[in-house]
């Protein structure tokens, strides 16, 4: 269809290919403005950190205090998987400046004991025991 639409339009493909990506960007911001702010706090307090970054960034978006979530980013930065403990810190990083700046020298990808040992400050902040 949008072969068809490009041979018998002059338009160039670069516009036509634009406004696609374009109509695309808003009918998500529309989708994400019809999501009650009950569906982003269960994204918050999801159990995957993939989908609590995007309900924080969504939190966020809406102008709330996203403050009080921090504490569900700590476990995440001692979890099993490397990836858990990486998305985590992205998520300290995007959102909560000041507790990443205290997890300095902390690396996802290390090992579970090494993790440990670099979250002592952030842990004595939230009485977290390690």
């Amino acid at each position: 269809m949008l072969l068809q639409l490009i041979q018998d339009h002059p338009i160039p493909a670069c516009i036509i290919i634009a406004m696609v990506l374009l109509g695309a960007f808003f009918l998500d911001e529309l989708e994400w403005k019809k999501r009650s702010d009950g569906e982003v706090l269960d994204m918050v307090n999801s159990t995957d950190p993939k989908v609590m970054m995007v309900g924080l960034s969504q939190l966020r978006k809406r102008n709330q205090d996203i403050s009080l979530y921090v504490q569900n980013v700590i476990p995440f930065l001692t979890a099993e998987t490397a990836i858990d403990r990486v998305t985590a810190k992205m998520i300290l990083k995007k959102h909560f400046r000041e507790d990443y700046l205290l997890i300095d020298g902390y690396e996802g990808s290390d090992d579970l004991d090494k993790c440990k040992k670099n979250l002592i400050k952030l842990h004595a902040k939230y009485g977290v025991n390690s």
